[in-house]
């Protein structure tokens, strides 16, 4: 038991410094708008294809596409 909750001490420790140094490159780099659009298009995405699969007014994914071109449109290609 208590070898267990110390490698889960351990894992949430190596998570949050993974994260922290994930984010500072981010930052360093100044990517973090890109990503940050990246993020929105993936959950608009995922609004659409849940809405689709939950008895949306619309189940065909034809939303989908549009909101992914729109992300395309944002990365500046």
């Amino acid at each position: 038991m208590a070898m267990t909750r110390a490698v889960m001490g351990l894992t949430r420790v190596a998570v949050l410094v993974g994260a922290g140094v994930a984010g500072s490159v981010i930052l360093r780099n100044g990517r973090l708008a890109e990503i940050l659009g990246e993020l929105q298009v993936a959950a608009a995405a995922a609004t659409v294809v849940l809405d689709g699969w939950f008895g949306s007014d619309d189940p065909s994914l034809a939303g989908l596409q549009e909101i992914l071109d729109k992300g395309h449109k944002g990365k500046g290609s």
